[in-house]
């Protein structure tokens, strides 16, 4: 099989901006969908919406495994993210070579300050470190260890935004405001609950999937009862787990009755 054939959304780049203008298009959109059956929550993320809410909430800071002092060393080095309530704003600029590696430096301070183009740049920039480009997808003689490095960069770097707990939730209703106004009537949407989840104000993962479960099943109860709710068929988390984690907290536990919600 092709590589291209593995992963048609490379493919699907080149088409994307034409298909969106198009009448057909237009009336699709406005059609019912039904359901969205077993889709990946992290797959869902809108990158423009979550490095904007990443600026926005308090203590998130921004850390790189080099100094970024260039557009090559920007591509390959590690990104991290996470919550830090020691953080300076005076620490040696990420973008200089006397940046210490893996510093904490606020988020905001970071995107302000992206080599001469500022806050959007720098999102701009994140989104295409998280995504198949443009560029990319037309660079056939790239295999797919190429794909996986690209899409290995974007599992390193946005589950330490989106399975922070103010974030997670801002994310979930967003996730379900979109689809209630696209005409999804049904949803089924997969997660790993023993991803490194943090609660709200600590800076290291909680090591209990009961709770990110129990966050999310609140999420789905308050907007299928909430007006903006309504109409809304029902929601079903699908969690998952490789066989060496222990999920008897979740096969066991009270959350076997949180992974189901709707109707």
């Amino acid at each position: 099989m092709q590589d291209a054939e593995l992963f048609p959304g490379m493919m699907f780049n080149i088409a994307k901006t034409h298909m969106e203008t198009t009448r057909l298009f237009q009336i699709v959109s406005k059609m019912p969908k039904g359901a969205l059956l077993h889709c990946h929550l992290g797959a869902m993320v809108d990158l423009q919406w979550v490095f904007k809410t990443a600026l926005e909430e308090p203590g998130m800071c921004f850390a790189a495994s080099e100094p970024l002092v260039n557009e090559e060393v920007r591509e390959k080095a590690v990104i991290r993210f996470g919550l830090s309530k020691s953080a300076s704003k005076d620490a040696p600029s990420i973008w200089s070579p006397d940046y210490v590696p893996d510093t904490q430096v606020p988020v905001t301070v970071a995107a302000d300050s992206y080599p001469n183009r500022g806050r959007q740049a720098w999102i701009d920039w994140m989104q295409d470190r998280c995504s198949i480009t443009q560029s990319e997808s037309l660079q056939h003689h790239l295999g797919i260890n190429d794909v996986w490095a690209k899409l290995n960069s974007a599992f390193n770097t946005l589950p330490r935004i989106i399975y922070y707990e103010p974030i997670m939730r801002k994310f979930l209703r967003e996730f379900f405001r979109v689809l209630q106004k696209d005409g999804v009537r049904w949803l089924e949407f997969r997660t790993a609950p023993f991803a490194s989840f943090v609660l709200e104000g600590q800076e290291e993962g909680c090591g209990d999937p009961e709770k990110l479960l129990k966050v999310t099943v609140e999420e789905i109860e308050r907007f299928m009862s909430s007006e903006e709710g309504k109409g809304f068929w029902g929601i079903r988390m699908i969690w998952v787990g490789m066989r060496w984690w222990d999920t008897d907290a979740v096969v066991k536990g009270e959350s076997r009755k949180l992974v189901s919600v709707g109707f």
